[in-house]
């Protein structure tokens, strides 16, 4: 007796188990009016949510650095290329954030202009401060055209004096200055 009623607790129990695991939290899927299917063949697996890509990694470092052992450069241009992009996306364009740092910019210019008068040269003189790019700007334009740009970031200094020569060919002497290099130019440029 004891046997039987053994036998009749395992077959519950047998019984009970296999219902337990045919539950859809244990893999399977109920079809056709309570029907099981097994989970692991209706489920396919999908692309990680947090999965990087080349353009995700290509949005916020720069692909055209130069190779250098100056690890603070590169954290700079890092940096600088990533909060660039991050100015530009949508998401950032209404932000307070960015209104706030537009608002300092034209605190931050000056325009300045005097002569023209009498057939007299007319001079202007532009000034730009934008702390977001980390850049200082000074504009001529009178005798001859000159830009001067610093970049503190970078630690370079770039000054362009232009002349018109012919129609819409400028002669133009530049100057560059980094902290790697110096350089002297004379070019002709083509405005078209």
């Amino acid at each position: 007796m004891k046997t039987k009623a053994a036998r009749n607790k395992l077959a519950v129990a047998v019984a009970l188990i296999s219902q337990f695991m045919a539950a859809p939290c244990f893999g399977a899927i109920p079809r056709n009016g309570g029907n099981y299917v097994d989970a692991t063949r209706v489920i396919q697996p999908i692309e990680s949510v947090h999965a990087i890509k080349s353009e995700d990694v290509a949005m916020w470092i720069p692909t055209n650095m130069q190779p250098t052992d100056d690890g603070g450069a590169i954290a700079s241009q890092i940096f600088d290329f990533g909060m660039q992009n991050l100015m530009r996306s949508p998401e950032f364009k209404n932000n307070s954030i960015v209104r706030s740092a537009q608002k300092m910019e034209s605190v931050m210019s000056s325009d300045m202009s005097f002569g023209g008068e009498d057939g007299e040269t007319k001079h202007v003189i532009k000034f730009r401060m934008k702390p977001a790019q980390t850049l200082a700007q000074l504009n001529y334009e009178g005798f001859v055209k000159a830009r001067v740009d610093y970049r503190i970031a970078h630690e370079s200094l770039n000054v362009e004096i232009s002349e018109k020569i012919i129609g819409d060919t400028d002669l133009v002497l530049s100057h560059a200055d980094s902290r790697d290099d110096r350089r002297e130019m004379l070019s002709m440029r083509w405005n078209f």
